[in-house]
């Protein structure tokens, strides 16, 4: 299940304005230049600002008898306290001149109780990076497993929670995060690790919340394009490994085909995104964005379209990606704003599958889509208290299937291989899905600085969902003939209340949030019986279904922020995370069809999964452009997700359930620099050990499937990575040069796997480790001013040294090419899958131009 939470989209600006003497003036105008938010100091010289959009701003101060005071380059996050404190001059004459002074930047936050690191938009953008995950995967406490799937703290894949403007974009059926955001429409991107703020829902281990960008009163615009077409993969072409000889292996252009069978297939969906996918020809990324006012007063407008054909490093595979944002924003009055936003985001991609070297056009490939019509108005009701009210219609596409063929028996074939008994030579992958969903969500948050301490927050969440489900397996002959085509119309809910109480000496975050959903569906009365006797003829008869209850909990959270000195911060935090099932667990088979072999069953009386998480650390300002974070940490995870193999009237099934548990524990050490005169950047280290029964939910099923022993103790978990090295480097020529670069270094431990020893001998699951990896990407980038324009150029490398990071090793050898025994089917072409290892070196060039 996934709950559309809407996190903060607002920071504050407090301080102390007192005279020559450090005697508190009262009265003092506070303003924040080009807005119309302010304040008046209080009878103590103290002031804050509330409901202000993250950003750099100007910040005038003002009273009569005073020098003016202007204070440029404050910088707002959201959720976050920006403390500007000053001192006015007497003077007897009175003059519209101001002092300018440019606002000092803390290298430590101190209302920060937990881990939050946040990028504004020119870090982002400049980094050599493809995507968000890319970005976070630099910071302290994230790690990728062997798929590239993101893990924070040792947390399961799919404990994260993305948030864009305070929507959650995730597709409700898998719960993975689905669509993409241009880099360019990004303002700013918080990323909260290990514990968060009631506001925050419906996740375990984290939370990326996602700021996008609104039109300024002047017309500004970009326009990218890259390409990295500059090297050919080895893999695309024949003998890509001396001791393979493949000489019937052709590359195909997948990525080009893919639009193809988007576009005859799309109009057998019963819904459709209102934008089809741009068939573009080139391969590589064009993008632009464009935002200023418009002819209606007080109304600005900014959009983004972003379009990407991208060639996968491996044989036959490919992405095709799409993201288009509109947004328009208008200030009623002062007080009050609305604004309208569209968002569509699709990707069209295949992965390489080994099997299918030979038959690629057969191999199954994905479509997931999201499309956001969004309404928020935010209005202040007086200087201490605003509310926000948002409502949005979602929708999300995620279709799986081989080429354009319908989803018809007499389409799929089974898959044969041929004279080389590994690969593939006849049929078609056996899987097709199409999950259409539909969420129409309400939000409104009232937020209220009830005085100068204290912070209050708290806020309602309603959704109502459509679930249109349809699965097919192996749709042949002696296949498994699984079909189902079913609806479902979840509700959920949420309310929080949290409070934020801020003191000289002391900063404490208090929450307390509530969840609900009803799951609208039943499920038998005793899920390990699905069968009973009929009281009336004594034959046995599928159990009736009972109507399952809404679930609900309530999460405590607790954070406390310590000012042992003006330059060192203690902070500890503890609370109470739940995340209910993704809805694939709950209404998977819903039609309880057992006929297979080894059927899986969804179960809607699944319970929230928990984590109790524990941090500690400390922040300390070495210097006024170096900082020194670490922290401490601890996650007792327990009722995880799994699968969970039944049997009744000697019929075997497979039913979810919340048997599997984690336990993680760890450090990390951040050393963060200030970009001065030519250098910054940040080296983060981390320590981490994650233990667990099950390293993700269908375990259980693969346990019985291969009827091995369900693990009944803790191993290491498939991501433990015991240490993560991030180096981010960033370098700037001097002024005249326009010459900058970012070098990112990522170095990790091997991951763990299970080595084959003789079935006579015992072995622990997990017990060996893979060898370490190891890349370097960098960026150049060289500017051009002309006039109002900027023409800026790059060339960016990945993997720069061509370090051959191994993914997957044979259990026997713990290599990835060798297999360790002669065995059906191995060959030296079967043995050597390049997907074993990671990308090699690649190469982009691109250029954008500024208005």
């Amino acid at each position: 299940m996934v709950c559309f939470i809407f996190a903060g989209e607002s920071g504050k600006i407090a301080g102390r304005i007192s005279d020559e003497s450090n005697s508190p003036l009262i009265g003092v105008n506070v303003i924040i230049d080009g807005t119309s938010l302010g304040a008046a100091t209080d009878s103590n010289g103290d002031y804050f600002i509330i409901n202000i959009k993250p950003g750099i701003y100007s910040v005038r101060i003002s009273m009569i008898g005073y020098q003016k005071l202007e204070i440029k380059d404050v910088l707002v996050r959201s959720d976050l306290t920006s403390r500007i404190n000053a001192s006015l001059t007497q003077t007897v004459i009175e003059s519209e001149e101001a002092i300018e002074v440019i606002a000092s930047r803390p290298m430590i936050q101190r209302d920060a109780t937990s881990s939050i690191q946040v990028l504004s938009s020119d870090e982002i953008i400049n980094m050599p990076v493809e995507n968000v995950q890319d970005i976070l995967a630099t910071q302290a406490g994230f790690t990728k497993d062997a798929d590239g799937d993101l893990h924070v703290r040792g947390g399961r894949s799919k404990e994260l929670v993305y948030m864009i403007d305070g929507f959650v974009v995730k597709d409700p059926m898998g719960g993975d995060f689905i669509g993409n955001v241009n880099q360019n429409a990004i303002q700013e991107l918080t990323i909260i690790s290990g514990t968060f703020n009631a506001e925050y829902g419906q996740a375990m281990s984290g939370a990326i919340n996602i700021i996008t960008r609104d039109g300024d009163d002047t017309f500004s615009g970009r326009l990218d394009y890259s390409t990295n077409d500059f090297i050919q993969s080895p893999y695309h072409e024949q003998d890509a490994f001396k001791a393979v000889r493949d000489s019937d292996y052709v590359w195909i252009d997948i990525s080009n085909k893919l639009v193809n069978y988007y576009q005859n297939y799309i109009n057998t969906f019963s819904t459709k995104p209102v934008l089809p996918i741009f068939d573009l020809t080139i391969n590589g990324q064009i993008s632009t964005s464009a935002g200023g006012p418009l002819f209606f007063p007080n109304t600005t407008f900014y959009s983004s379209i972003m379009a990407e054909n991208q060639d996968s490093n491996l044989p036959h595979g490919g992405d095709v990606t799409q993201d288009i944002m509109f947004k328009l924003t208008n200030r009623i009055t002062d007080k009050t704003k609305i604004s309208l936003q569209f968002h569509s985001s699709q990707k069209l991609n295949q992965y390489y599958s080994h099997k299918w070297k030979y038959l690629p056009l057969n191999n199954v490939h994905h479509f997931k889509a999201i499309e956001r019509y969004a309404f928020s108005l935010n209005q202040s009701l007086r200087q201490n208290l605003f509310y926000t009210t948002q409502i949005a219609l979602q929708k999300t596409w995620s279709r799986t299937g081989v080429r354009d063929l319908l989803p018809l028996p007499s389409q799929y074939d089974p898959p044969k291989t041929g004279s080389i008994v590994y690969f593939y030579e006849t049929g078609t992958y056996g899987t097709y899905s199409l999950n259409q969903t539909t969420v129409l969500q309400f939000k409104s948050d009232l937020t209220w600085q009830a005085n100068q301490r204290h912070l209050i927050k708290s806020g309602i969440q309603y959704y109502n969902y459509t679930l249109d489900i349809h699965n097919e397996e192996d749709p042949w002959v002696d296949g498994v003939n699984f079909y189902e085509d079913t609806t479902f119309t979840p509700i959920e809910a949420a309310f929080y209340v949290q409070d934020k109480v801020e003191f000289d000496f002391l900063v404490i975050n208090l929450g307390l949030r509530w969840d609900y959903l009803d799951p609208n569906a039943g499920m038998w009365e005793n899920v390990e019986r699905f069968a009973e006797r009929d009281p009336l003829t004594g034959n046995i008869i599928l159990a009736k279904s009972v109507d399952v209850d809404p679930a609900t909990q309530f999460s405590p959270r607790i954070g406390i922020g310590y000012p042992v000195t003006d330059k060192t911060i203690f902070h500890f935090s503890y609370g109470h995370f739940f995340q209910t099932a993704s809805f694939d667990a709950l209404y998977t088979n819903a039609m309880k069809d057992l006929s297979a072999s080894l059927p899986m069953v969804g179960n809607p009386r699944i319970l929230p999964q928990k984590t109790i998480s524990f941090e500690t650390g400390i922040k300390h300002e070495i210097s006024p452009n170096l900082a020194l974070h670490l922290n401490i940490w601890s996650k007792d995870i327990r009722g995880l997700l799994s699968t969970q193999q039944m049997r009744y009237l000697s019929t075997e099934y497979i039913l979810f359930a919340n048997t599997d548990y984690a336990s993680v524990k760890g450090f990390d050490i951040s050393v963060d620099k200030r970009i001065t005169t030519f250098l910054g950047g940040s080296i983060k280290y981390t320590y981490s050990i994650a233990k667990g029964n099950n390293s993700n939910p269908k375990a259980g099923y693969f346990s019985a499937y291969f009827k091995e022993e369900v693990p009944h103790q803790e191993f290491f978990l498939d991501f433990d990575q015991r240490h993560d090295i991030a180096i981010n480097l960033i370098v700037r020529g001097p002024e005249s040069s326009h010459i900058h670069g970012n070098i990112i270094c990522n170095v990790g431990s091997g991951l763990p796997y299970t080595p084959y020893v003789d079935p006579a001998f015992r072995v622990d699951v997990n017990s060996a480790r893979k060898p370490w990896t190891f890349s370097i990407d960098a960026r150049l980038n060289k500017k051009i001013t002309v006039s109002s324009f900027s023409l800026d150029t790059f060339i960016e490398v990945t993997n720069f040294t061509n370090y051959e990071n191994i993914r997957y090793v044979y259990s026997r050898t713990g290599k990835p090419f060798d297999p360790g025994a002669s065995l059906l089917g191995n060959t030296p072409d079967s043995n050597y899958n390049p997907a074993h290892i990671g990308p090699p070196r690649a190469i982009k060039i691109g250029a954008f131009v500024e208005w």
